[in-house]
């Protein structure tokens, strides 16, 4: 009896991490970010670019949202196929949101082989990050995420953005393309802070926002 207490005790260690690390995810998110989750009406379309493992997924999922998650490393986006097997109003798409269609390398973080964390967050398209190892990726599809979004035909209340420094490029991209009269709102975490290169692109794009008149459809308060 004992031992049978032991092994299910272990057997369900996975799913108590699992769910402290999700409950951790979502208390971190800014509040502004909850806010407007919370205030969405049932089935609104929302897309999540950057899924990485579905924590956001999961949460905007669990407000019966329609959601549309974008992860293309293959490690996350087996966990991310998991909170789909879940809620069956996520769907899937094993691939990077990107300015066109066709493949692209994904760079893993410099200790992905060595490390016993999860470090699939820390992906990124783009080389040049600090922490990704410029010898060690994946190739990935992309597609143009502008054709992506004009295809959906339906109001897109919410789009989250976190996709390690490809931010400033797939958003110039979103603005070229005309395609935001029906986005109701996009969250994006940006990277400049610790990526010294990525601060005039930053910088650039958010003038370019405030130009346009956008400030209140692009939020940039993620962090």
């Amino acid at each position: 009896m004992f031992k049978q207490l032991v092994s299910d005790s272990v057997n369900r260690l996975p799913l108590v991490n699992n769910f402290f690390k999700y409950r951790g995810h979502i208390r971190g998110l800014p509040k502004s970010f909850r806010t407007y989750v919370s205030e969405l009406p049932p089935k609104a379309v929302v897309v999540d670019v950057g899924a990485n493992v579905g924590h956001v997924s999961r949460f905007l999922a669990s407000r019966s949202l329609i959601v549309h998650s974008f992860e293309p490393g293959n490690r996350a986006s087996a966990e991310l196929r998991l909170v789909a097997r879940k809620y069956s109003n996520v769907t899937v798409y094993p691939v990077a949101a990107g300015v066109k269609d066709g493949h692209s390398k994904l760079y893993l973080h410099v200790s992905e082989n060595t490390s016993r964390q999860d470090l699939t967050q820390a992906s990124s398209l783009l080389s040049d990050k600090p922490n990704v190892d410029e010898t060690n990726y994946e190739i990935v599809e992309t597609i143009d995420f502008a054709r992506f979004l004009k295809s959906l035909n339906a109001r897109v209340s919410l789009i989250k953005i976190d996709i390690e420094g490809f931010e400033i490029e797939l958003i110039n991209h979103l603005l070229d393309s005309g395609c935001l009269e029906r986005i109701d709102k996009i969250f994006v975490e940006t990277h400049e802070k610790k990526w010294p290169s990525m601060r005039v692109p930053t910088l650039l794009l958010k003038n370019r926002v405030r130009e346009m008149n956008l400030v209140d459809k692009i939020r940039f308060d993620w962090t």
